[in-house]
């Protein structure tokens, strides 16, 4: 057994956690209407455990008698996140929602009321083809009785609010959870035409948010630090303009990173001149060279570093760049696989697997961060997707960014 420390909570925490309490206990004693509340937090302000808190207090309230708490997340690195965060902490155990048969019979226990407790769960499970006849047996059995969707003692926190809350799968969600509280914590909420995180989770103009924690406040606290932004090879291997327009004219949050192959044909036609560019091994070639040197006469053995790519087959390419300049063990990939048919991804599967004695790809890849983290290899992360948002590691200190973003993924990082 290790130390025992108190978590205590930050101003900004206690004072969002009692305000979703508040809500939640004034909607059901009648003293107020609104069940939603947006949470505007900046990055590194603790949001994970605001919602914990907010939770754990709402878990033990008696006045919502058994409450069912569902954390919703939208990358699997945020799922083992807040997983972990649960774990350290003397408190009621989340049940993570694996699979969507699982996710099937938590909605169905104590025929069709749903089962009790804190659960986590990937908003990707709510897919309508697999869950719209049960969304149709809940619609009949709620009209005779009580289930999970008529219920008044469900709460769901939504992680990284601006993301993922918008299409299918949200909708999916919140049809389900008809009667749920819908609580969303972002750093970064966004207001778009079909996209605006301000109509759905909060009530504009009389509130446009329930608590908020901005970065001026976040300066003021000495959380949010300079940065130093150096151009390199700027001349020979930036963007052009004309493809960075083309990037920013598409919108493809909604999908998973495995699937974002099979988009649309006029999406793909505006992005395939991208993905050639960026994954232009002559490109790669001399940008993993100027990584490496700067990475040996600047931060190795001091700090960490992370490679950001533009896509899953630049991860890989830039892993057997930077193998040929640095030991191998330097440098790890943190992505997803799906069912690869790429040549250079099945060989990367394959590879990955070969090293780390056939274990599962997704064991592989919690174990490079927590050692990443606490041990001395790897010493850089190649991704392209994973831990760019609520990725804890004090000791990353350089990005090496050759991917083009656009609105507020700048602020994310």
């Amino acid at each position: 057994m290790g130390e025992a420390t108190k978590v205590i909570t930050r101003y900004m925490q206690y004072r969002a956690a009692n305000k979703i309490v508040n809500r939640v206990i004034k909607n059901l004693r009648g003293e107020e209407d609104k069940n939603k509340g947006l949470i505007w937090h900046w990055q590194g302000s603790g949001k994970t455990l605001t919602m914990i808190f907010a939770a754990n207090k709402l878990y033990y309230e008696k006045e919502l008698t058994n409450p069912s708490i569902f954390f919703i997340v939208d990358r699997v690195e945020l799922e083992d996140q807040l997983s972990k965060e649960f774990y350290s902490l003397d408190i009621v155990v989340p049940e993570i929602i694996g699979s969507i048969e699982e996710l099937k019979d938590v909605l169905k226990y104590d025929d069709y009321r749903g089962k009790r407790g804190i659960f986590i769960t990937l908003i990707h499970k709510f897919r309508y083809e697999e869950l719209k006849e049960l969304q149709k047996e809940i619609e009949e059995i709620s009209k005779q009785k009580e289930t999970i969707a008529n219920r008044k003692n469900v709460i769901a926190f939504v992680d990284e609010g601006h993301r993922t809350q918008y299409g299918i799968l949200a909708i999916q969600m919140k049809a389900i959870l008809k009667n749920a509280f819908f609580f969303a914590l972002t750093g970064t909420p966004i207001s778009k035409r079909g996209r605006d995180t301000f109509l759905e989770f909060s009530y504009p103009p009389e509130e446009p948010y329930l608590d908020r924690y901005f970065i001026t406040n976040s300066i003021k606290d000495k959380f949010t630090k300079k940065i130093v932004y150096q151009p390199r090879l700027e001349k020979e291997w930036h963007l052009k303009k004309d493809m960075l327009n083309a990037f920013l004219e598409t919108e493809l949050e909604e999908l998973p990173v495995e699937i974002r192959d099979n988009v649309d044909e006029e999406t793909r036609k505006k992005l395939n001149p991208i993905k050639l560019f960026l994954e232009n091994p002559r490109r790669i070639e001399l940008i993993a060279e100027d990584i490496a040197t700067h990475f040996k006469e600047n931060i190795d053995g001091k700090f960490k570093a992370m490679v950001v790519t533009g896509s899953r087959t630049a991860c890989e390419l830039y892993k057997r760049e930077l193998d040929k300049h640095l030991p191998e063990d330097y440098s790890e990939i943190v992505m997803t696989y799906g069912r690869e048919t790429k040549p250079i991804l099945v060989e990367s599967v394959s590879d990955l697997k070969a090293r780390y004695g056939g274990r599962e790809i997704d064991d592989i890849r919690k174990d490079t961060i927590e050692k990443f983290k606490g041990e001395d290899f790897p010493k850089i992360l190649i991704v392209t997707e994973m831990l760019l948002a609520g990725f804890d590691a004090p000791i990353l200190q350089v990005m090496y960014l050759d991917k083009p973003l656009k609105e507020l993924d700048c602020y994310r990082l």
